[in-house]
């Protein structure tokens, strides 16, 4: 059986409205945040990371996790959350990866740094087609 791992990225969101709560901390800017080499590099990194817990293979646990976290102004990935569970050896998993990421490049609102919300989505799926070749 063969494990295959997809990232859904967060669409990019661009709106001349920005928002943000009153700790500074952004929901939309005019620049989004990015992983640094972009979203391919994202993939890259959470492929090569990523471990399927072995129980949720055998139990055929699937889904999609969404992890909420803030991206700083240097670009650090703080207080991450599962906001969306599947089962909490998944959750468990992709918070791991989410912890391990190296820094991303912060959003910017008029061309400042600024701290913004992040949702990442996760998916946990195994490839049960049988291999014939």
């Amino acid at each position: 059986c063969f494990i295959l791992f997809n990232l859904l990225l967060s669409s990019h969101i661009t709106s001349a409205q920005v928002q943000k709560t009153k700790n500074e901390i952004y929901t939309i800017a005019n620049k989004m945040p990015h992983f640094v080499g972009g979203d391919q590099a994202l993939l890259k990194f959470i492929k090569g990371n990523l471990i399927y817990p072995k129980k949720a293979q055998e139990e055929k646990t699937e889904g999609i996790v969404f992890v909420h976290f803030v991206i700083n102004k240097k670009g650090k990935i703080v207080d991450p959350k599962i906001f969306v569970s599947v089962d909490p050896l998944l959750d468990q998993e992709a918070l791991r990866i989410v912890k391990k990421m190296p820094k991303w490049e912060p959003a910017e609102e008029q061309n400042k740094k600024v701290s913004i919300q992040f949702n990442l989505p996760i998916r946990f799926r195994l490839n049960t087609l049988n291999k014939k070749t």
